[in-house]
Parts: C-alpha cells; structure tokens; sequence
C-alpha cells in the first residue's frame, strides 16, 4: 500500500470514528427510516437470483445488513470501521474489521457481495473490486450502489460539498457512469447493469444529518412516500434519469 493510499484508510478510519453518533441521527427518524428501506429496496432488487452466502461490504452500522439476514442463509459484516460496526453488533451477524482493499477471505467464498455507498470511500477501486471478483464464486454477483458525477450540476454540488463539509474524506469522489462500467468490465465481470436512484426523496429524506428540513414539516412521512414514488417515476423518464445522485450497478463473475 503506498503512503498516499495509507493516509487515505488511516483518515477514513478517523473519520467514522467521529461520525459514528451522526449516522445514528441519520437514521433516527421515521421519514428517514422510510427512505432507506426503499434505498434498500433498489439496491436489492438488482439482485438477480436466490443467494446463499453473502458479503456486505462497507456494512458501517448495519442499515442493510439486517436485511441481507433475511435473505440469506449466512451473511458476514465488512469495515474499516470498528466504531461504525459496534452499532452492527446486535443484529448477530459475524462482523470483520479489515481494508477492503485487501480481503481476509478465501476465494471463491460468496455467492453475493454487496456494497452500499462505500466505493467512493477506499483509496484504491479497482484494488477493491479485483478482491471482490476474488472471493466471489463463478457466477456470482456483485450489486453496488455509489455516487453519481454524470450531470454537471451534481458534480459541482458533490465537489463544494465535498471541499466545505467536516463529513467527507477530501479525495472522496463520485462515479460517472460509463467508466466505472468499462473498469467492472476490464476487471473481469460481465452481465454489468446499470439502473439510477436519488433524486428529491434522496436529498430531503435521506440526509437530516446534514439537511434537517422534514424534519419541521407536519406529515413527513407521507410526505417522503409521495416522494419516493416521484423519484420512481422520474427514474425512468428519458433525459431526466441522468440526473440522478446514486448509481446502482449489477456484475457477474464469469464462470
């Protein structure tokens, strides 16, 4: 691992240790709740078949890992993170603390790997997604869910963001959609898809750590179904879809 890459992990690590008590604000309201269900919902539903043994990469403090146990027969834990993890503890999965860079797995141990919102985090992607290939089975599936840097405008915000916020590493970085394809498929998977997630209900609903506006509103809840089911419908709208902040990307193992 170079300095670079070293410096990067050692900061991430700090960062979620300082985080930790954020994401349990993030995540405390029912509107919120709401929301990240139907962001579990989508990440899911790209998952083409029954699994058996899956890996949660980036399960931080377990939002979609109780989830993936419901699905699943045996389901381990993944972070860099002991702080964010020791929330993870009571939904009983076996947890891992580790640089996802480099896997403390055999190969070909996972049907399933999943990844939500964590690429964007490591130093190393393509260091990273060559593991995974690893201990995936032939035929097995990854399904990620990442930023989005496709639209121009989402670029800039991401990047002030990014630049201004004491919640962000200052090398984190979205995905544009068709290298990050070409890269999953020089890496060696195939069956790559693609499908977009994010867009009001995202930045109202799904944040109030940083942006606590439903909060004050009467009915938030209802309110954030209404915008879910907006945002399914704008997904699917040509010329609007692109402008969406989160990618979700499906890709096999060969084999």
């Amino acid at each position: 691992m170079s300095g670079h890459d070293k410096g990067h992990l050692e900061r991430e690590i700090e960062l979620h240790k300082r985080l930790a008590s954020h994401y349990e604000d993030r995540y405390r309201d029912a509107f919120s709740q709401v929301f990240q269900q139907e962001w579990n919902r989508a990440l899911l539903a790209i998952n083409r078949r029954p699994v058996d043994r899956v890996l949660e990469l980036g399960c931080g403090s377990g939002i979609l890992l109780k989830e993936l146990k419901a699905r699943s027969r045996f389901v381990v834990g993944f972070d860099v993170s002991p702080d964010m993890m020791r929330r993870a503890r009571p939904l009983g999965a076996p947890l891992v603390t580790g640089n996802g860079s480099v896997l403390p797995f055999r190969d070909a141990s996972f049907d399933l790997v999943s990844c939500r919102g964590v690429l964007h985090h490591l130093p190393d992607v393509p260091a990273a997604l060559r593991e995974i290939h690893r201990v995936l089975r032939p035929g097995g599936e990854l399904i990620l869910s990442e930023p989005s840097n496709d639209w121009w405008l989402v670029r800039f915000a991401r990047e002030l963001m990014y630049r201004l916020s004491d919640k962000f590493d200052e090398d984190d970085e979205g995905f544009r959609s068709e290298p990050f394809r070409a890269l999953l498929h020089s890496l060696g998977f195939g069956d790559v898809r693609m499908e977009r997630f994010g867009y009001s209900a995202y930045v109202l609903a799904g944040f109030p750590d940083h942006l606590p506006i439903l909060r004050y509103v009467p009915g938030n809840v209802c309110l954030t179904k209404m915008l879910v089911r907006l945002d399914r419908l704008w997904a699917r709208v040509p010329g609007l879809r692109g402008m969406s902040l989160q990618l979700l990307f499906s890709a096999k193992r060969a084999g």
